[in-house]
């Protein structure tokens, strides 16, 4: 950005009572930050520049501690994403033994029903021998 430009946006952030959006600006300097991040509260998030000057003076003495977190957060993160990959393929691999599991308990049990149904002929089968064998000796 100009050094024209630059002047007269900082004069335009005074006019409008953001000071503090002023002194932002000096620090990031003309590396496109400060304009990126107004694009992204005015256009992306809908805030006011009300808003941001508010939510600036309420918070400022937070970002430094929550700038710590978000990186201690992102470190976790970088950390956990492998062991996330390595459970999701467990899982994938532990859903595919359940799925052999399941259809090999399926055949385990149609084998059962058909030697059920074998077991219960042959017991109608020993039935009728063994009436007629009965039949066979009353005759004799």
């Amino acid at each position: 950005m100009a050094p024209e430009t630059q002047a007269l946006y900082k004069e335009y952030l005074d006019l409008r009572r953001m000071h503090f959006l002023s002194s932002l600006f000096d620090e990031l300097g003309s590396e496109g930050y400060l304009h990126s991040f107004n694009y992204t509260m005015h256009v992306k998030q809908q805030i006011s520049n009300d808003q941001i000057i508010d939510y600036l003076q309420t918070f400022k003495d937070y970002i430094p501690a929550v700038k710590i977190q978000y990186n201690r957060l992102q470190n976790e993160l970088f950390e956990l994403t492998p062991k996330k990959q390595q459970l999701e393929s467990e899982i994938y691999g532990l859903n595919n033994t359940i799925g052999s599991s399941l259809n090999f308990l399926k055949s385990i049990q149609d084998k059962c029903k058909e030697l059920e149904r074998e077991r219960n002929g042959l017991a109608i089968q020993k039935l009728r021998l063994s009436q007629s064998s009965k039949i066979t000796i009353a005759c004799s």
